[in-house]
C-alpha cells in the first residue's frame, strides 16, 4: 500500500501472533538538488554584468552557477524566490535593451530580436479583430450620377 502524498509505503509484517503496519519511508529518487539559497542573490552576476559592459541574460547567469537554463527554470517553477531572480535578470534585460539600444550602443536588430524573443514585443501592427483575420478590403463602384436638366436647375 502506498501513500502518494507522504511518499511512505506500509508493509505489514506478520507475526505468529498478529499482524502490524509498520510505516518505512521510501526515498524520494531522483538525484538531489544542487540548488543553494544564496543563488536568490544575484547583485555579483548584475555586477559582473556591468563590469564586462554585457546584457544580464538568464543562459549568462547559468554559466555563473556551473549549470544549465533548464536547470534554473527548474528551480524557479520549484522555488518563488528563485523565480523572482530570474524575473528580475529579464526585467532589467529588457531595460538594458531599450536604454543602450535607443542610444544606438546595442546591433538594433539584435536589440529587436531579444525584445520580440525574450520579451513579447513586436514591430509589427495586428490587422486583425479579436484574433481573427479582417475580411479582404472590398471596392465599390458607384455609377455617376446622371445630370439632368432638373439637377441643374437646382443648383
Amino acid at each position: 500500500m502506498q501513500d502518494t502524498k507522504t511518499n511512505t509505503v506500509s508493509k505489514i509484517i506478520e507475526s505468529t501472533h498478529k499482524a502490524e503496519i509498520v510505516e518505512v519511508k521510501k526515498h524520494a529518487g531522483g538525484r538531489p538538488t544542487n540548488y543553494k539559497p544564496e543563488y536568490c542573490n544575484s547583485e555579483r552576476y548584475f555586477r559582473l554584468c556591468k563590469e564586462d559592459h554585457t546584457l544580464p541574460t538568464i543562459c549568462g547567469f547559468a554559466v555563473l552557477l556551473g549549470t544549465t537554463e533548464k536547470v534554473l527554470n527548474r528551480w524557479a517553477s520549484k522555488y518563488t524566490e528563485f523565480r523572482l531572480v530570474l524575473n528580475d535578470i529579464l526585467t532589467r534585460q529588457k531595460v538594458q535593451l531599450f536604454d543602450k539600444g535607443l542610444k544606438g550602443l546595442y546591433n538594433p536588430t539584435i536589440a529587436k530580436l531579444l525584445l520580440a524573443s525574450n520579451h513579447g514585443m513586436s514591430d509589427k501592427v495586428d490587422m486583425t479583430s479579436g484574433g481573427r483575420s479582417l475580411a479582404s478590403p472590398t471596392m465599390v463602384i458607384h455609377e455617376p450620377k446622371q445630370i439632368t436638366s432638373e439637377v441643374v436647375e437646382k443648383e
